[in-house]
């Protein structure tokens, strides 16, 4: 479900997962459009996106998207390389052999 105002160029994307239910607890702060606001860790996003990503019940256009959003994180992020079990994605095992 999102939420948007007109003329804002916030849009939030609320998500309701059982498994994300402790995300909260280790929320950091973040800054958004200058506002500050928690913000989920970035080990809880990998794990969410890896969730999106092999949910075989989701389109296969959005686990491609997700695929693409963890790929970007691990080339900016390389430390959450160890979070995505070997195997799981052939372009983020390809980040691993560099």
């Amino acid at each position: 479900m999102g939420a948007t105002q007109p003329g804002s160029r916030l849009r939030i994307q609320l998500t309701i997962n059982h498994r994300s239910g402790s995300f909260p607890s280790r929320a950091i702060e973040g800054v958004v459009f200058g506002v500050p606001v928690p913000v989920a860790s970035l080990p809880d996003v990998v794990q969410g996106k890896l969730w999106a990503a092999t949910d075989t019940s989701r389109r296969s256009s959005k686990r491609a998207k997700d695929e693409a959003d963890l790929v970007r994180i691990c080339e900016s992020h390389p430390q959450v390389l160890s979070l995505i079990p070997p195997g799981t994605f052939a372009r983020i095992d390809e980040l691993r052999g560099r």
